[in-house]
């Protein structure tokens, strides 16, 4: 007000009005005094900052203060509700007369959320979503272009994630699900989707100089971070005493050496990604189309997609399927099952527990994926929506993304045709369910009824499909696999049990890597280049970092690390690459977040060209995941497409008993024996010689280094073979679900 007396209408008509502007937000904000009066005064500023801030002379500031008397009409307490209401409606709409998505998005954006807003809470869905929600999605889409890197867009969708809620909110209620499915593909995965579409761009290794030289920098970055950690954990497993070469100090420095590095390598993968067409150029990668995703499954008939989405109010999940009128969409509704009931409960139930207490998980898991089945209705699902159909393609929303579905608990009614595959494709073999629970009334899994797949979006899943032109992935014959065996050296237990499917595949010795000799990550990468490798089985540690999702990694060879970013780069391109099994640990965990962008090892494989990838949820036990991988390879060799022999494996795991362990692993169970025989041996001699040495010897350190290997090997091979013995004594050993539900199948069949 004091500004005012100098700032005058008359002297400085321009200065005055904004003034006007501010004192109105003042009296709208203000707590003291009586609040109907602020309100008033806030709308007669408004007014007055209107005289000079007219349509004609100042366009955009005109409608920006509409839209901000709009709200104050929305607030206001005195005169008649209904016209205050309408007033808004009027100051908002003429607002965005002015203000649109392609001129002045994010004041577009403000404003159409404002009306849509407005419409949504009157009920009033159709208008909310013509004068509002859809405008504001337009303005959102293009911010997301302008934006410069990916942190921006991720954060543009963030910010906005309520309007495509209450926008697919609206189509629901609408009945138009078919534009909430490809509005709820609009909402997810977009980082993931943009980095896919860049990957294919350069799929033929024409990338321009100026990206290799950071690529290179950025390969150089991940070797010195790779040496200082091998440093470091050498130097420290020294003997305590004089020759204690790594102290305390020296270790601190190097966790703040590394720490440098890695932000060095996050902004040389900026740069990188600024360089991007998709980033650069602002090319706008074209979203799907309801003929787009119905193509999907056009040519299987008993497939259904069933897509994912928590608002704030409940999960829908969405049914595409062949009907009698072609391919529908329907909706299924999991009542008061908000982001906040269902995706929440996930993470205090599930992800929380796995990170702080693995033994408390595990034990936890069946009643929790019964908790979380009857969230879900599945039972309902199933009778209304899932009849006659056999195979699913499942998209995940957020949290939902971690869960394995093959083990959601269901009822066995009503019974399902016997899955049979397409033309030319073997019969599955059905085992039958295992009983979860007296009094359950439970006697099924889901992955029991329908073989499984799962995608991040329908998007990615048509990058799959572009890349084969089909919707399965042609059978690899064993001269086309490659395999990356115990690359660290240290599970015995699945080498051993990975060489007898090598054996029987056929996989030539030159293109298995195995052990510490030859898993490096030279090795890795050549083989995953060489045209004639199809199908890549990588069986050795990993591990997902969900504090930092890009220095997730695949551990190898000389302790290398083959990260999510390096796969993710425009360096690393596998366009030979059909099918690639991660049996490892966690290279299908990620970080989830609202914008369902879940980046995990699993898809930086299918980023790098990999049509279907079939990778862990967990840290999985080290017997069952060789077991598994030799039922798995079973059932492809009888002619199951992926999913089919993912789903008998998944069975067969379940009911094998400890008795048909002992009877038909003998022959690994005997090696590892031998092996273990061997190692003690091998570690008796190293450590006889070690007495004989002189700390001052020239072979001292190897021979201490060879004892500590035969030490740990040994340990490895006792620990292998008292699980394998206890195993032996179980009925079924492998029926929970921690043993065979973290593997799972993206992309293709």
């Amino acid at each position: 007000q004091q500004s005012l007396t100098v700032r005058t209408q008359a002297a400085m008509p321009v200065e005055w009005a904004t003034t006007m502007m501010n004192l109105a937000t003042a009296y709208r904000n203000r707590i003291r005094g009586d609040k109907a009066q602020n309100i008033e005064d806030a709308i007669a500023a408004y007014q007055q900052s209107l005289t000079v801030r007219t349509q004609a002379a100042m366009p955009v500031e005109w409608a920006t203060t509409m839209m901000n008397l709009a709200n104050a009409y929305l607030n206001r307490i005195r005169g008649d509700k209904a016209q205050n209401i309408e007033d808004a409606i009027a100051a908002y709409q003429q607002s965005l007369t002015i203000l649109t998505p392609a001129t002045n998005p994010y004041d577009c954006l403000i404003a159409a959320r404002g009306l849509g807003n407005l419409h949504f809470t009157q009920g009033d869905w159709q208008r909310a979503l013509d004068e509002g929600y859809t405008l504001a999605i337009q303005a959102v889409e293009q911010t997301r272009t302008w934006a410069s890197s990916d942190e921006r867009k991720q954060e543009v969708l963030e910010n906005a994630i309520g309007v495509y809620d209450n926008a697919l909110q609206c189509y629901i209620n609408l009945e138009q699900y078919r534009e909430a499915i490809l509005l709820s593909e609009q909402a997810r995965s977009r980082h993931l989707v943009d980095l896919m579409a860049t990957a294919d761009l350069y799929k033929d290794g024409n990338i321009p100089l100026e990206i290799q030289q950071y690529l290179e920098e950025y390969e150089s970055l991940q070797q010195q971070i790779d040496q200082l950690r091998r440093q470091q954990r050498s130097d420290s497993g020294q003997l305590a005493g004089t020759h204690l070469r790594f102290t305390l100090q020296d270790q601190e420095a190097v966790k703040i050496t590394v720490k440098d590095l890695l932000q060095k390598k996050a902004e040389v993968w900026r740069k990188i990604r600024a360089k991007d067409p998709v980033l650069a150029e602002q090319l706008e990668v074209p979203h799907l189309d309801f003929d787009q995703l119905a193509k999907l499954i056009a040519d299987q008939p008993t497939t259904a997609i069933l897509s994912f989405y928590s608002t704030n109010d409940h999960t829908y999940i969405f049914v595409v399927r062949h009907g009698e009128t072609g391919i529908t969409c329907d909706v299924h509704r999991c009542e008061k099952q908000s982001k906040q009931e269902l995706q929440l409960w996930i993470a205090q139930n599930w992800l929380i527990p796995y990170k702080v207490d693995f033994d408390t998980w595990m034990e936890q898991m069946p009643q929790r994926l019964r908790d979380l089945a009857q969230r879900l209705q599945l039972d309902q699902l199933i009778i209304k929506h899932l009849q006659g159909i056999q195979d699913l393609i499942l998209i995940p929303h957020i949290f939902l993304h971690l869960i394995p579905f093959a083990a959601l608990p269901v009822s066995p009614h009503p019974p399902t045709p016997s899955p049979t595959g397409g033309e030319g494709e073997p019969e599955a073999v059905i085992l039958p369910s295992p009983v979860l629970g007296e009094g359950s009334g439970v006697r099924a899994y889901l992955g029991d009824k329908f073989r499984l797949r799962v995608v991040p979006s329908a998007q990615i899943l048509k990058y799959c499909h572009d890349r084969e032109n089909s919707g399965m992935a042609p059978t690899v014959p064993g001269k086309g696999f490659g395999s990356v065996e115990d690359a660290t050296g240290d599970r015995p237990i699945v080498a051993s049990g990975f060489e007898q499917i090598a054996q029987r595949l056929q996989i030539p010795d030159p293109q298995r890597l195995r052990g510490p000799q030859q898993a490096t990550l030279t090795n890795y990468r050549q083989l995953t280049q060489t045209p004639h490798i199809r199908a890549l089985h990588s069986i050795h540690h990993a591990g997902s970092d969900l504090e930092n999702p890009m220095e997730s990694a695949l551990l190898l060879a000389n302790r290398d690390r083959l990260t999510l970013g390096q796969l993710m780069a425009p360096g690393w391109r596998m366009p030979h690459l059909i099918e690639v099994f991660l049996s490892c640990c966690e290279t299908n965990l990620g970080r989830p977040n609202v914008t369902d962008d879940i980046v995990t090892l699993s898809t930086g494989f299918l980023c790098a060209g990999a049509r279907v990838v079939i990778s862990t949820l967990w840290s999985v036990d080290a017997l069952a995941t060789a077991l598994f991988c030799d039922f798995y390879y079973q059932f492809r060799e009888k002619g199951c497409d992926r999913p089919t022999a993912l789903q008998q494996a998944q069975q067969a795991m379940q009911h094998l008993s400890g008795e048909q362990l002992k009877t038909s692993y003998d022959a690994l169970y005997q090696q590892l024996q031998q092996q273990q025989q061997q190692a003690d041996q091998n570690r008796q001699d190293y450590r006889k010689q070690l007495k004989s040495l002189s700390e001052s010897h020239p072979d001292y350190s190897q021979v201490k280094k060879r004892l500590e290997y035969w030490t740990r090997l040994k340990n490895d091979l006792d620990n292998a073979l008292y699980w394998f013995e206890k195993y032996q004594n179980q009925d079924q050993p492998f029926a929970s679900p921690y043993y065979w539900s973290g593997f799972v199948c993206q992309g293709l069949r």
